[in-house]
């Protein structure tokens, strides 16, 4: 066991890539050559492709290295799954949010059986998971997940131990910058132990403060390429999740504020909680907006009752991201589970359903390739930008249930005409398509000041 052996090597068609350490191949998938001189590999794409290098170190047996090549321009699909232990709050004990007989000083707990049904779906699709994980979930099933990993490709990031809606605890407030580096690096060093590889991708999840400043500190000063966990018109959800004002996609955040690109970024990049209807979302402004109902999580759209009376609501999302991809350089179509959110069978058949019909134009991947692939294409400071033109997905505007709290129905609601959605490094802009007017549009360049549980705000419009 290497824990110096990378779990994946990323390269484009353009660019050999060597390995960083002595080693002999065993053998390598189709889609590259690799040459050996002296102990060093250097593996030679011929097209893209995913799929394992067998690789041995001497003293050891063989090991799996995922190898990938992406075009120049790619628009991915990336599947994740998480499943962390939860202080008060042992999630394998009821099927979803936490109650009072699964929540208590004495419960501790996690859903990996859960989310095992999950990994069925993805797997069972020809998709690679990226497992977000902390090191108890590791170890107890680390059989299950180096046997996906040599396999699927699939990644395992870390995603440190947390808490529940009754007893959370911001990391970003609550705790020094220090402490919150100190937290995060004995937690990877653990992951790191457990799994024998490098762990190169940090998922915060909203009961220990979600992403924030703090946490983009130690990300950056540990060295991680990706950090996960940012909620598109977010303002605040689940005890935090003060994300308002972010873009929709990857980008590197701003010293100054985590929640916006910035010319002088960390090198790090930032990814998106889950995949959103961007429409249905900003049109639905307001507590924490249409964003917690108009998304690629199940749960969410069954409680709305939009998954009942629109089975093919997901696809239409999807398919309309993925129809930008060829306007764009970097399109990254995101799409994450809880372990305790994993369980509900309606829930299953509609991920099913939705990778099923997966639009060919998005490249399966994982969080920490996207973030390889976005090194290469996008060397540090740049920034990439997009511009997204998409039609409404959400037809059965009349039985929409508006069961979420603070989230109201607004007095324009039906069917909205295609919108324009454009961000780069210095703002975002939402218009309806043909009118000069914006919807809304967010200064990035301003860089406004602040606070860490505020939200950057929308400029007036007069």
């Amino acid at each position: 066991m290497s824990a110096g052996l990378p779990q994946f090597l990323v390269t484009t068609l353009t660019r050999d890539v060597e390995l960083p350490f002595e080693s002999r191949v065993v053998s390598a998938p189709p889609h590259v050559a690799v040459e050996s001189r002296g102990g060093r590999v250097t593996v030679r794409p011929l097209r893209p492709g995913r799929g394992a290098l067998h690789v041995e170190m001497a003293g050891e047996q063989s090991s799996v290295v995922t190898v990938s090549v992406f075009r120049e321009r790619e628009a991915f699909l990336v599947t994740a799954l998480c499943s962390n232990v939860h202080e008060g709050w042992d999630p394998s004990l009821h099927d979803r949010h936490p109650h009072r007989e699964c929540c208590g000083p004495g419960k501790r707990g996690h859903a990996f059986v859960h989310a095992r049904r999950m990994e069925r779906v993805l797997h069972g699709a020809g998709l690679p998971v990226t497992w977000m994980v902390d090191a108890t979930v590791a170890r107890d099933h680390r059989r299950d997940l180096l046997a996906w990993r040599a396999e699927h490709g699939d990644e395992i990031a870390l995603m440190p131990p947390s808490r529940s809606h009754f007893n959370p605890l911001n990391w970003n407030t609550d705790r020094t910058a220090g402490e919150t580096t100190a937290m995060v690096s004995s937690e990877r060093q653990a992951l790191e132990r457990a799994i024998g590889r490098p762990v190169t991708s940090l998922a915060i999840d909203q009961f220990i403060g979600s992403v924030g400043t703090h946490f983009a500190e130690a990300a950056e000063r540990l060295g991680f390429t990706a950090l996960w966990g940012m909620g598109f018109d977010h303002a605040h959800c689940d005890t935090s999740m003060h994300h308002f004002g972010c873009p929709w996609d990857c980008y590197r955040p701003s010293r100054a504020d985590f929640r916006i690109p910035g010319r002088d970024p960390r090198p790090l990049w930032v990814f998106p909680w889950t995949a959103r209807d961007l429409i249905n979302t900003v049109r639905v402004p307001g507590g924490m907006s249409g964003a917690v109902m108009f998304s690629t999580d199940v749960d969410d759209i069954l409680f709305c009752q939009v998954a009942q009376h629109q089975p093919d609501y997901l696809e239409r999302l999807v398919a309309g991201l993925a129809a930008n991809a060829a306007d764009n350089d970097f399109l990254c179509v995101l799409i994450h589970q809880e372990d305790h959110d994993s369980w509900h069978e309606a829930g299953l058949e509609l991920y099913a359903r939705l990778f099923a019909a997966r639009p060919a134009e998005l490249t399966p991947a994982t969080v920490g390739e996207v973030a390889a692939w976005l090194d290469i294409t996008h060397p540090h400071p740049r920034q990439p930008s997009q511009r997204l033109r998409l039609e409404d997905p959400l037809l059965c505007k009349g039985q929409v249930a508006w069961t979420q709290p603070g989230v109201h129905r607004p007095s324009d609601w039906g069917p909205y005409p295609p919108h324009i959605f454009e961000w780069d490094v210095d703002r975002q802009v939402v218009r309806v398509e043909g009118e000069a007017r914006p919807l809304r549009v967010i200064d990035y360049a301003a860089h406004h000041l602040v606070e860490e549980t505020g939200a950057y705000p929308v400029e007036p419009l007069g």
